[in-house]
């Protein structure tokens, strides 16, 4: 049973829906895979805030859910750059705010394991980042200082070796 509930949040001149849980304390930001922000990404949330953490899961791609391999692949192909990277930053300025002055965590799994390292280089509240199963090449990578963790399996069609 789910603890948190859904809200709307503004981001990039519109409203966007995240999963919010968890009471005042360290913050943590999850970001949901190429399924969508379904059932799995708010049970992992609720664990977070039983553990004691405040969490905010942003919806990066606006309710859209997959139950197939193929309709993932067809939510992971048509993100809305724009709209994903303003989600993502107001739900870490929102977590942000709960936590105070202390550093906050970001955690992405597949598709959302970009935006939990590109995150560490566009907000200095981030203090951490763990990715599962996904990459992200480019300047954000040299821009974060902060540490970051990465889980991969030892074979993936859609990471490949040189991407890890």
């Amino acid at each position: 049973m789910a603890r948190g509930k859904f809200e709307h949040e503004s981001a990039g001149g519109e409203l966007a829906r995240l999963y919010a849980t968890g009471e005042a304390g360290p913050g943590v930001v999850v970001f949901h895979p190429w399924w969508g922000l379904n059932d799995d990404v708010t049970a992992y949330a609720d664990r977070l805030a039983d553990a004691g953490f405040s969490v905010m899961a942003p919806d990066l791609v606006r309710g859209r859910q997959a139950a197939t391999i193929e309709d993932a692949e067809r939510i992971a192909a048509s993100v809305d750059q724009p709209h994903a990277d303003a989600v993502a930053l107001a739900a870490i300025d929102r977590v942000a705010a709960l936590a105070g002055a202390a550093p906050i965590g970001a955690v992405g799994f597949s598709l959302g394991a970009a935006w939990a390292v590109w995150c560490a280089a566009k907000r200095s509240s981030i203090g951490a980042s763990v990715a599962y199963y996904g990459t992200l090449q480019g300047p954000s990578l040299a821009s974060a200082s902060v540490p970051v963790l990465g889980h991969f399996a030892e074979a993936d069609p859609y990471e490949p070796d040189e991407s890890v």
